[in-house]
């Protein structure tokens, strides 16, 4: 599935020159942990020219591959392997789901989830968009939970427990929550004139920094939207 994404994309909007050792959270002997910035792809776009993380990792260090991959436009963290057994390793725990990954997301409406299992199975169409179909849809589960609820929006922790391409991005379209400003999927951009209303083994654990965009939707639910 190609990266471009029209419903995340803004405009003209140009990414920041990536400086690979800026991104990096974690690192040792086997393994590199980054935090991928929106903007970047995770690995080589024949639609586009511009660099990708796995070219930046290999210039980095030699033999560099990336374990897992994030949509282009999506922020979060990557491990990525420094040699042949580390990557084994890590696949062979991703495989095992010996990994947890969790995923931040600001969706419209006021939703209260409670370890709530979305189990609907996908389907992709030649468009690239996934879509629910019980019939010959792949098997997909995501756990939800409700971290802070606004008048109008929630912020939710999504945790795929199998995972597939768009997996968050369809199931909560499929709960009427579609994600803020992914319009691709049926989210609107988040206005400040539409909230302003009048009288209202050793375990590790990496967390990537929350985008400047994210938290500032943040702050202005905090203010116009409790």
């Amino acid at each position: 599935m190609g990266d471009r994404d029209p419903g995340l994309e803004q405009k003209n909007r140009k990414r920041k020159f990536i400086h690979f050792a800026d991104v990096i959270l974690f690192e040792n002997d086997n393994v590199i942990v980054v935090n991928k910035p929106a903007g970047l792809s995770s690995l080589e776009d024949r639609t586009e020219k511009s660099a990708n993380l796995q070219q930046l990792a290999q210039k980095y260090h030699a033999g560099a591959s990336l374990c897992h991959r994030l949509d282009k436009w999506i922020p979060g963290v990557l491990v990525i392997a420094k040699n042949q057994h580390a990557y084994r390793e890590i696949s062979m725990q991703l495989e095992r789901r010996e990994t947890t990954k969790r995923y931040l997301a600001l969706i419209h409406g006021a939703r209260e989830f409670q370890d709530f299992e979305i189990n609907a199975p996908l389907i992709a169409s030649k468009s690239g968009m996934v879509y629910v179909n019980p019939q010959q849809g792949t098997e997909s589960v995501t756990m939800v939970n409700t971290v802070r609820k606004f008048r109008n929006h929630s912020l939710v922790e999504c945790k795929p427990i199998i995972g597939r391409t768009h997996q968050i991005r369809a199931h909560l379209t499929m709960m009427n929550s579609p994600i803020i400003g992914d319009t691709l999927y049926g989210g609107a951009d988040l206005l400040l004139s539409d909230l302003k209303l009048p009288g209202e083994t050793e375990m590790r654990t990496f967390a990537a920094t929350l985008p400047e965009n994210f938290e500032m939707a943040l702050k202005i639910l905090e203010k116009y939207d409790h």
